[in-house]
């Protein structure tokens, strides 16, 4: 497949998933070798295996994921030996609860942990933040009566600042969102949707969250393929075109009077 195709590929569910902020560019993926599969039929089939039926408000039936752990060992094949918070022989560490100052702590559900890690006192790779079921990523609800008001995606946003884990997955059953919130720089989200994943249209954006969030994605391969590279070095791109945009004048083309 040329550079030019995988490159619309990446746009076209991009497009559709419409980020809030930056999380990956298309530019990023094609040239870390991340192409967009366009056979994904037998993904979505094992995908279906780990999605239940639950009832919305409405009380009308809403496909999700009932078992996030089996979803992201099952599916995505992250080892159950570097998930920790599971059970009790891999406990989430201290360092990954963050007392605010009244008194809340903020702490991942589960945390992904890097084998060899680049910085060893920064082993995480990824955390996770399970909400009940259908529980709104964006709203702060009445029956929250913590004493800081802020809706889970913030919560998690900060989490991620503090601990220097800057990537995130928040899943409440419906909707999947990876979050990309670095130290010193605006967060970003993509929200994938359980429903649109089933779906025949959907496909490509099935096909996108497992290319992102696949083991291999996440450990195998030249850490330039990974994604954390890949999600920096889109951070870099963006820089780059706005330093190009925001060059003087004299860069720019005479135009003859």
């Amino acid at each position: 497949m040329s550079d030019d195709y995988a490159l619309r590929d990446h746009q076209a569910w991009l497009g559709y998933l419409q980020p809030d902020g930056l999380v990956v560019s298309p530019a990023a993926l094609v040239d870390s070798q991340a192409i967009l599969p366009r056979d994904v039929r037998e993904e979505q089939q094992h995908f279906q295996n780990f999605i239940g039926e639950v009832l919305d408000s409405n009380g009308d039936p809403l496909p999700a994921i009932t078992d996030l752990p089996a979803l992201l060992m099952g599916f995505l094949g992250w080892p159950a030996d570097l998930l920790h918070g599971i059970t009790d022989a891999r406990p989430l560490p201290d360092k990954l609860s963050i007392p605010l100052p009244d008194g809340e702590i903020l702490q991942p559900t589960l945390a992904l942990r890097d084998p060899k890690p680049v910085d060893p006192e920064q082993p995480w790779l990824l955390l996770v933040q399970s909400l009940p079921m259908g529980a709104d990523l964006d709203t702060v609800t009445a029956q929250d009566v913590r004493p800081w008001a802020a809706s889970p995606s913030r919560r998690c946003e900060r989490l991620l600042r503090e601990t220097g884990a800057p990537i995130g997955l928040i899943a409440n059953g419906a909707d999947l969102r990876l979050m990309y919130a670095p130290r010193g720089e605006n967060a970003g989200s993509l929200t994938f949707k359980v429903r649109d994943m089933l779906e025949v249209a959907g496909r490509p954006i099935l096909a996108a969250f497992h290319m992102l969030l696949k083991r291999s994605r996440l450990l195998a391969g030249p850490a330039s393929e990974r994604l954390p590279a890949i999600l920096a070095r889109s951070r870099e791109y963006q820089s780059r075109v706005s330093t190009q945009l925001a060059g003087p004048p004299c860069c720019m083309p005479r135009i003859a009077g």
